[in-house]
């Protein structure tokens, strides 16, 4: 495991005796057995800061081909099941990571059955003046583009989103008629903040962060998670390691 992530890391400025003191770190340890198949997944992060845990997963795991690492939170109520990203990773996305994370979000929600319906949010509805709104509109677009079949809007505010009501009333326009369960947002504080305060004040159960767009399965949990958390992220592991398997038999059939 040494010699293969020296091999990885050495022009990105890891030397042997770095490589194997790093390899000593359970995290480290971890992501180069899934990576090299000798595990199938991982789960980490519940006594650790979540940067230093998903720091392993990135370095040698890595996001698939053109893919942006992401995190999604689903958040279960008694009737419905929405899907919150990017809530973990990526600080400030482009439009055409914020594309890439929704379309990622929409398989996830196919694998549950469900059709996705995309809510590209931001602090205005559909007016897409100023940097936020305006990503947001052209992320929209580039969804569209890829993939005309997938319901998706935006830029529109968090309750145009969710409430039927709001779209029929004021907004007849809008593709999102029954209200979206897919919530992609503009940057990591308004993801993170929001499924917190779900979570939190809402009355809903969050399971997550997911690691979205990494070739193998990999999750880090929130230090404040539950035994209940643990066990679900563990059954969704390895639910997409699966899944994973499934398509990679079916490639090779």
């Amino acid at each position: 495991y040494v010699d293969q992530f020296y091999k990885m890391r050495q022009r990105k400025g890891i030397m042997w005796r770095e490589a194997e003191r790093l390899m000593a770190d359970p995290d480290y340890f971890a992501a180069m057995a899934v990576h090299l198949g000798d595990a199938d997944g991982l789960v980490t992060g519940a006594t650790q800061n979540y940067a230093e845990c998903v720091r392993p997963i990135l370095e040698i795991i890595g996001p698939g081909r053109r893919r942006t690492a992401s995190g999604l939170n689903l958040v279960l109520f008694k009737d419905k099941m929405l899907f919150f990203a990017d809530t973990a990773v990526n600080i400030d996305p482009t439009a055409e990571q914020v594309a890439t994370i929704a379309m990622h979000a929409a398989r996830v929600a196919e694998y549950f059955e469900l059709e996705p319906r995309i809510a590209m949010l931001s602090y205005s509805n559909f007016r897409g003046k100023g940097d936020g709104p305006s990503k947001m509109k052209r992320a929209a677009e580039i969804v569209k583009q890829l993939h005309p079949h997938l319901i998706v809007d935006g830029e529109m505010q968090a309750d145009t989103a969710v409430n039927p009501d709001v779209v029929d009333r004021i907004f007849p326009f809008c593709d999102i008629k029954n209200g979206a369960n897919i919530l992609i947002f503009p940057n990591l504080d308004s993801g993170n903040i929001s499924y917190k305060l779900v979570q939190q004040l809402g009355g809903a159960e969050v399971i997550g962060p997911f690691l979205m767009g990494i070739k193998k399965p990999a999750n880090v949990l929130q230090r404040t998670c539950t035994v209940d958390d643990i066990v679900n992220t563990i059954v969704l592991t390895a639910l997409e390691s699966q899944a994973m398997k499934e398509k990679e038999s079916t490639l090779h059939a």
